[in-house]
């Protein structure tokens, strides 16, 4: 680990990658939007750089992501790990239903969310 890298560090770019991933978008992809190198992008994701306060913002608007979104339940200390593994263990099965799934009318999210509930209540 480099000096001045951590846990916060590695939070933040578990998410980033979670995002680009769910958006179906490539490392490349988000580097372009953002004005690096994929390489850079590999190096945030895998919390081995620090990202800056005006990269994240670039980061965040190719992601069209709010910046909070990186922050979130940075509190919980076991949140780290779990996030980490959810970028690394996120199925293409998964994110093919996650592009579908934004691709529908509100409505239809809707029925799915409740189709969902009943389904896990069996």
């Amino acid at each position: 680990m480099k000096p001045g890298v951590g846990d916060v560090d590695r939070h933040i770019g578990a998410r980033l990658k979670l995002r680009r991933q769910q958006r179906g978008l490539t490392q490349r992809d988000v580097g372009r939007a953002a004005g690096v190198s994929c390489q850079q992008v590999q190096k945030y994701e895998a919390g081995a750089n620090r990202i800056s306060a005006s990269m994240l913002w670039h980061l965040a608007n190719a992601l069209n992501t709010p910046v909070t979104y990186f922050y979130r339940d940075l509190g919980d200390d076991s949140h780290f790990a779990k996030a980490a593994l959810e970028a690394k263990d996120i199925s293409r099965r998964e994110l093919n239903f996650l592009s579908n799934f934004r691709a529908m009318p509100e409505t239809y999210q809707d029925s799915v969310r409740s189709l969902v509930k009943l389904l896990r209540s069996t």
